[in-house]
């Protein structure tokens, strides 16, 4: 089972909680042990980049890994799934495991500038730093993990709210896309919370969203234009221009299921 797949749970979890059966309840809870076990069967207590998992009844272990995949690269797709359980839940036992799971990335993954992904985790000794932090570390893994780890129970309800550090400024020649609260009410981001009567706001927005071929441009308003250069991955990946007068950048936009309300 590849690391990556730790999304699920997550995702199950928000079924659930939008209405959904409570097979995807209990499914998500199953899946997100087996996550949390990939991590704690290992001596650094990081998971591997891959698991397997043992179906002989003379194999000496449950969950092993092949030399080959015994590499952590800061993935954050547990850690998503984990904050969702904690965010939707209260439940401190979630914020416990996310509290080791950090010990072990500050133990192991921690350099004099930051962080690096390790190529071994099976050996405390021997981790093989590999002098390489993936973007996701800072803009998913960890602040994931800060969220879990530092807000307390209550103060993060909603896993679809806005957690910007800073004020979001929406133009007002949008007028169809604004709304009658103010930016702060909308974006407060100590406050967390998504506003019910907001969620009509957001609705009107994605009305507006306009389906295109690749390398096509689209100009949403006046002042925002888009072009998708790639979208074709198992993770749904797209690489998008962005123009909102008058700057415009280039980057990769990763839209895992868990990601669907965000975007």
């Amino acid at each position: 089972m590849d690391h990556l797949t730790c999304y699920l749970p997550g995702a199950l979890l928000l079924g659930h909680h939008f209405g959904l059966p409570d097979s995807h309840m209990l499914l998500a809870r199953d899946l997100l042990d087996t996550c949390y076990q990939t991590y704690m069967k290992q001596p650094t207590k990081l998971a591997p980049e891959i698991s397997y998992f043992a179906v002989g009844a003379n194999e000496d272990l449950d969950i092993y890994v092949k030399p080959d995949d015994a590499h952590n690269l800061l993935r954050p797709e547990f850690i998503e799934s984990l904050y969702y359980f904690y965010a939707l839940t209260g439940n401190h036992t979630y914020q416990d495991m996310g509290w080791v799971i950090f010990q072990a990335f500050e133990r192991h993954a921690k350099v004099t500038h930051g962080y690096t992904s390790i190529g071994n985790v099976k050996d405390i000794f021997n981790t093989s730093l590999r002098d390489l932090m993936e973007t996701f570390w800072l803009g998913e893994t960890l602040n994931d993990l800060e969220r879990i780890t530092v807000t307390h129970r209550g103060f993060t309800r909603d896993p679809l709210a806005i957690a910007e550090r800073g004020k979001v400024a929406i133009p007002s020649s949008r007028s169809e896309c604004s709304s009658n609260d103010s930016v702060e009410a909308l974006f407060d981001s100590y406050a967390r919370i998504l506003m019910a009567e907001n969620k009509a706001f957001i609705v009107v927005c994605i009305r507006r969203v306009k389906i295109s071929a690749l390398n096509q441009y689209v100009m949403v308003d006046s002042e925002l234009e888009i072009k998708a250069y790639y979208l074709d991955h198992v993770l749904s990946a797209a690489m998008l221009w962005i123009r909102v007068a008058p700057q415009s950048v280039t980057g990769e936009y990763n839209m895992t299921p868990d990601r669907l309300g965000s975007a």
